[in-house]
């Protein structure tokens, strides 16, 4: 298979994911946080923010983002998947409110018939990610398209389910920007 072979060699590493977005300004407007999931105008027929308690009313101010979306090309968990992104555990992540944007505006580099939409968020987005133990205050959303609306669930992100690369789901992360540094 052609993404297998290509992603043993990404930058010498063995990566799992496949970019799809290369060539493409995917900017995120910045955001005064605070908005809660349900006041987008996507239809949300399954909310589960268990995993963090997530509502919205204290989210963070966010300066505009650029996004970068890529494909699952090989098995692995969060951590594995993930890995293989530039920057820092602290530099890849998306507030929550940066999460509906992206669904908000960017619907069409959403991955639909159930197959997952994987992002990479803060539980407590005021404090930041310990490089060391990323654990501690990562979690991740998956949000599925499917026929009955739209599926938002959260995940530890030490999550032991394997994403299989058959399914292609997509990865949504943060580009970092090199002139600013993000909490």
């Amino acid at each position: 298979m052609i993404k297998r072979a290509f992603n043993q060699t990404i930058k010498g590493r063995n990566s799992i994911l496949w970019p799809i977005s290369c060539g493409h300004n995917l900017t995120l407007k910045p955001i005064t946080g605070g908005r809660h999931i349900r006041q987008s105008s996507i239809y949300w027929s399954d909310i589960d923010l268990s995993v963090v308690g997530w509502t919205g009313e204290n989210g963070i101010s966010t300066p505009s983002a650029s996004v970068r979306v890529d494909e699952i090309a090989g098995d692995g968990k969060f951590r594995a998947v993930f890995y293989p992104l530039p920057g820092t555990w602290n530099q890849r992540w998306l507030s929550w409110c940066q999460v509906v944007e992206f669904c908000e505006v960017y619907p069409e580099w959403l991955r639909t018939c159930g197959f997952a939409n994987i992002f990479i968020v803060k539980k407590d987005e005021n404090v930041s990610v310990n490089e060391k133990w990323p654990e501690s205050n990562l979690a991740v959303a998956v949000i599925r398209h499917r026929p009955a609306g739209m599926s938002f669930r959260t995940y530890e992100f030490a999550y032991g389910h394997i994403w299989c690369a058959e399914n292609a789901h997509r990865v949504i992360s943060r580009i970092q920007n090199p002139t600013t540094e993000a909490t």
